[in-house]
């Protein structure tokens, strides 16, 4: 649902990262005590690793996330968005960046 919804804003640029327990915030301190979601908060890195597992593998994890780039991105109204980082150095270092960290 979340991926369609996405989809549909009309927003040239989207970010999706995975849900993180920073240290002292309330998603921390609500789910330290519960072993079901194995939060592990000592490599924070939103982007490209998550830290609570909730029993799913890191691998449909990362396979949701791309899924949610690929089908942001690919919508008919980000396609003169996509264009210009070819066009442009500054565009192709952006989107070089994004990439580097999605992985």
């Amino acid at each position: 649902k979340t991926i369609s919804f996405a989809r549909r804003l009309k927003l040239e640029e989207a970010s999706f990262s995975l849900t993180t327990p920073l240290t002292g915030t309330y998603l921390s301190r609500m789910l330290s005590g519960d072993a079901r979601y194995g939060v592990s908060g000592s490599d924070v890195n939103y982007y490209s690793k998550y830290s609570i597992s909730g029993g799913i593998s890191q691998r449909r994890i990362k396979l949701f996330q791309f899924k949610a780039l690929l089908f942001f991105y690919i919508h008919p109204f980000r396609l003169s968005y996509i264009a210009r980082h070819f066009i442009s150095p500054k565009g192709m270092a952006k989107l070089f960046n994004k990439i580097r960290r999605f992985f």
